[in-house]
């Protein structure tokens, strides 16, 4: 991506729904205005959700269009598939939605995991976006966020 302005790796981690708005929503909002530049994006999803990001950032070409909309090059927002993570139950299975209290749980464990491997490298700063999925997901991510966090994130 672009150059850093400080020694952090930046690192965006967004919860996404069913819709992956959010994701060129939030990518718009920190380019247009030169907030900040990401090194890394994450976006935390169930399967439903992948497929549907795939679908939309990909497959029709929102991503591109985002990246010529703000005159950056193709590719400028790189998003690695291992990056694109589906929630997974107890059992290792992808989540499709987050519909019962297993479900849920089975999601904070997996977010709190996430969160937990993200925040090791003290190095990184994180900035986590909660506006997309179910309200328990991004309730989750935020509650992770602050047992997890640090001063730079």
């Amino acid at each position: 991506m672009g150059e850093k302005s400080n020694k952090n790796i930046e690192i965006l981690v967004v919860s996404v729904g069913a819709t992956p708005q959010v994701v060129t929503e939030t990518l718009w909002y920190y380019t247009y205005y030169q907030i900040r530049e990401f090194d890394r994006i994450v976006l935390v999803t169930t399967s439903t959700g992948k497929d549907n990001i795939n679908k939309e950032l990909y497959q029709n070409k929102r991503l591109e269009s985002l990246e010529t909309a703000l005159s950056k090059k193709t590719g400028y927002f790189e998003i690695s598939p291992e990056d694109i993570i589906s929630l997974k139950d107890s059992r290792g299975n992808e989540l499709d939605d987050i519909r019962t209290s297993s479900d849920s749980e089975d999601m904070a464990k997996h977010v709190f995991e996430i969160l937990r491997d993200l925040t090791e490298d003290i190095n990184s700063r994180l900035t986590i976006v909660i506006a997309g999925g179910r309200k328990t997901m991004p309730a989750i991510l935020a509650l992770a966020s602050s047992f997890y966090g640090r001063d730079q994130d």
